[in-house]
């Protein structure tokens, strides 16, 4: 099954099982963690990078900033838009936008794209100077292979990282890494500042 397909056939009711049950705790986590490394400031220009149905976008837009979503499922970014923001279908590793933001967010993304380095170059091309670059991954432990699992079980191969793998792809994109937490069993969160 291709990345697209998946995500089109879930985009119906992904937010839903995203909020409840044995994920929701394990989504909360990284929900705080991830808005921590954000730090949303009223006003900013924000890109969600594989913004699924705009869960991450609702919050950036309710924290006073502007957000803006790509994703490759044209049913998520119908569901984005039904919340009042913008968003585009496009390919993170090689879309182009024209236009620049204060941070980008990928957070979900990384482990599906076929060159997850291209996808961190494009990130930067569309970073004002000193703008930051926020990314949730899968990391290489036993959560991190249990949602390798769970993937592969519907046709996906996914990527899980290390933190030296990660910190050396943000280096060659022209970022530096400024912290990395924990997110819960399955996630890592970074936060890099274009350089």
């Amino acid at each position: 099954m291709k990345t697209k397909d998946f995500f089109d056939a879930k985009a119906d009711n992904y937010a839903t099982s995203r909020a409840t049950g044995f994920l929701k705790k394990h989504i909360d986590k990284e929900k705080n963690c991830v808005l921590e490394l954000l730090d949303i400031k009223e006003g900013e220009h924000i890109l969600d990078a594989g913004c699924g149905d705009g869960y991450y976008s609702i919050l950036i837009k309710k924290a006073g900033a502007t957000p803006f979503g790509i994703d490759i499922s044209e049913k998520m970014i119908n569901g984005l838009e039904k919340h009042g923001i913008s968003g585009k279908v496009a390919d993170i590793e090689n879309f182009n936008l024209n236009t620049e933001f204060d941070k980008v967010l990928c957070s979900g993304s990384l482990e599906f794209l076929s060159n997850p380095a291209d996808a961190l170059a494009n990130f930067n091309k569309h970073l004002k100077v000193g703008g930051a670059v926020i990314m949730l991954y899968p990391k290489k432990s036993f959560g991190g292979f249990l949602y390798k699992l769970y993937h592969k079980t519907h046709g996906i191969n996914i990527k899980l990282f290390s933190h030296g793998e990660i910190v050396k792809m943000l280096g060659a994109a022209n970022f530096v890494a400024i912290s990395c937490k924990n997110a819960n069993i399955v996630c890592n969160a970074v936060r890099a500042k274009k350089i």
